[in-house]
């Protein structure tokens, strides 16, 4: 059975299991956002398997469209950035399962989220997501997701 954790107080087990690339991003960040963020985990047998961050402020992913970003959390919104399922688990619904439980733990919260791969856009629909926007970001575009 696996356990939905918020694991805030001790995130290094989800920075343990991140790509080099984003935990550079965060880990050394996190002090500036512990205070307006909540970091979760699904556990199974004290294993973290996957994980995610929401935030109520900008965050290092969304820099490039500060602004954008702030009228999201100014009309009551949070954010949910770096999800994150360990490689060896994945195809198996954590993605799924761990944004479902988060979810159904916080119903009367509106999210919103990005995403650089538009192939993603199909996962995030099947949890009553809805793409509102695309915004540039650096060389790329992401794509903006949002849940009432």
């Amino acid at each position: 059975m696996r356990l939905f954790k918020d694991i805030s107080n001790n995130p290094n087990p989800f920075w343990k299991i991140l790509p080099e690339d984003w935990r550079i991003e965060i880990e050394p960040v996190w002090d500036k956002y512990a205070r307006c963020s909540s970091v979760f985990g699904l556990l199974n047998d004290q294993e973290l398997e996957a994980g995610l961050i929401s935030f109520s402020t900008v965050s290092p992913d969304t820099m490039c469209y500060r602004e954008y970003a702030e009228s999201w959390f100014k009309r009551g919104y949070r954010y949910i950035g770096f999800v994150y399922v360990v490689e060896s688990m994945r195809g198996q619904g954590l993605g799924r399962e761990i944004l479902e439980k988060l979810l159904q733990s916080t119903p009367k919260t509106a999210y919103w989220l990005s995403i650089e791969d538009h192939k993603l856009r199909t996962f995030y629909e099947k949890l009553s997501f809805k793409l509102v926007d695309k915004i540039p970001c650096g060389d790329s575009t992401d794509w903006i997701m949002s849940r009432d």
